[in-house]
């Protein structure tokens, strides 16, 4: 094999190699600064080449200083932000994550010793990406903390990493820092001229409104997604005002107003197959199911479980496909094939550890599933905690509700008459506080 092709190859042997390509000799290639002996001893490899020596060689066999040194024409830093990039289209396209995760932190880890903070800095961007697509909130808060606390990374041109850093607040259960933090945003954003930052502050705004209703403040929640409506009305972007119906469903969802989610949430599917955006159409489907299950309509919530899967794809993370076995599990329960309920139950309960607010639904189809098993006990334990956690959010009385009824149903074919009437009474205690959380909302809106 030719020893010029080999990666062991030596600058010296390069140097000779590249000197006989090009047909010079050693007095030829030397000049001021790089004598014949001193280019006989590199080639021998008695001498290694200084800096200087490497340019004025590198100009004379019409090379880069970077290939005759290296046998590469890519500058370390630009091998390491090509390595870098590789690793983020990785992630994007959720392939091979693993190894876009080992690249991230090596790529960090040589930034730091080399100076190189912008690289650095994307890094972290990346490593928090890749946590959140991992269902590990607190690593992914910790990772995109640094990354702006580093520097180079504002809501105007990174909105997708301040988004995703609020959301991480979110699922931690820490709304009001998840609030704070994207109203913060939108301050930065206000010295900005309105044409630059349409974008990012509608997503803002949109991931604000989250926060908010989490709160239980549906008043501002509303708001902030009318002005957003009000903002891009004149937008021909289908993308965003598909993103905005998605928010009012999922609003309306939260206040127990069913048919007007589900009246969005059409109009959103419609908005986005016609710009192809597969995952906010299998965000969207995914919330249909769950209304459907809620109605207790599990055929037609297994029909837009299975268009969500196959929008989201390969791609999918742990969350979302937890809240997809979640639901999945429940309407089969219901439709009597109680195996494959509880497999995908336990699947649910598994991938959701890291968002307690959706794991309480995760319990809920798992009790659900083992009601269906004839697993008693085991059922009884998930309804209470499944329970206690979903009347906690101010948003999702129906949902406990509902596990309520479950509960007391389990309770009173096992002969505790007592225990399901206390169970109902909590559950009529629920209603009454989410219908009554409607009806403010809806006097807010009247005014």
């Amino acid at each position: 094999m030719d020893d010029s092709l080999t990666p062991q190859e030596s600058i010296g042997r390069r140097l000779l190699r590249l000197r006989r390509e090009k047909g010079l000799s050693q007095l030829k290639l030397a000049g001021p600064g790089v004598s014949t002996a001193h280019i006989s001893r590199i080639e021998s490899g008695t001498r290694q080449p200084s800096v200087k020596a490497i340019r004025l060689l590198a100009r004379g066999l019409e090379v880069s200083p970077e290939y005759l040194e290296t046998g590469s024409d890519i500058r370390a830093s630009d091998s390491l932000e090509l390595r870098l990039t590789e690793a983020e289209v990785q992630v994007r396209l959720g392939d091979d994550i693993d190894t876009a995760f080992r690249t991230l932190l090596d790529v960090h880890a040589t930034a730091g010793r080399t100076g190189e903070t912008v690289l650095g800095s994307r890094a972290l961007v990346g490593l928090g990406l890749v946590a959140a697509t991992r269902g590990n909130p607190a690593e992914a808060a910790r990772f995109l903390e640094q990354a702006i606390e580093a520097g180079g990374l504002d809501p105007a041109t990174h909105p997708d990493v301040f988004v995703t850093l609020g959301r991480m607040y979110w699922l931690l259960d820490r709304y009001e820092q998840a609030a704070e933090f994207l109203e913060d945003a939108l301050t930065q954003l206000e010295s900005r001229p309105p044409d630059e930052i349409a974008i990012a502050r509608a997503t803002l705004m949109t991931y604000l409104s989250y926060a908010l209703s989490s709160l239980g403040e549906f008043a501002r929640a509303r708001e902030l997604l009318l002005l957003v409506h009000e903002e891009q009305e004149q937008s021909a972007d289908p993308y965003s005002q598909a993103r905005l119906h998605w928010s009012l469903a999922r609003l309306a969802t939260l206040e127990g107003k069913l048919p007007a989610a589900l009246k969005h949430l059409r109009y959103s599917i419609a908005l986005l197959e016609s710009s192809e955006d597969n995952f906010h159409r299998a965000r969207a489907q995914q919330l249909c199911a769950h209304i459907f299950n809620l109605d207790d309509q599990p055929e037609r919530a297994l029909e837009h479980i299975a268009l969500a899967e196959e929008l989201f794809g390969a791609g999918i993370d742990a969350l979302d496909l937890g809240v997809i076995r979640a639901e999945q599990a429940k309407a089969l329960a219901a439709l009597g094939r109680s195996d494959e309920a509880l497999a995908l139950a336990r699947e649910s309960v598994g991938l959701l550890e890291a968002d307690p607010d959706s794991l309480a639904s995760g319990w809920h189809a798992l009790a659900r599933a083992q009601v269906a098993c004839g697993e008693t006990v085991e059922a009884l334990a998930n309804y209470e905690r499944a329970v206690e956690r979903i009347a906690a959010s101010p948003g999702e009385w129906r949902e406990a509700v509902q596990a309520c009824h479950g509960w007391a149903a389990v309770l009173t074919e096992s002969g505790d008459g007592e225990g399901a009437a206390r169970v109902l009474a909590h559950a009529l205690e629920i209603e009454w506080r989410g219908t009554a959380r409607r009806a403010q909302a809806d006097r807010d809106e009247r005014r």
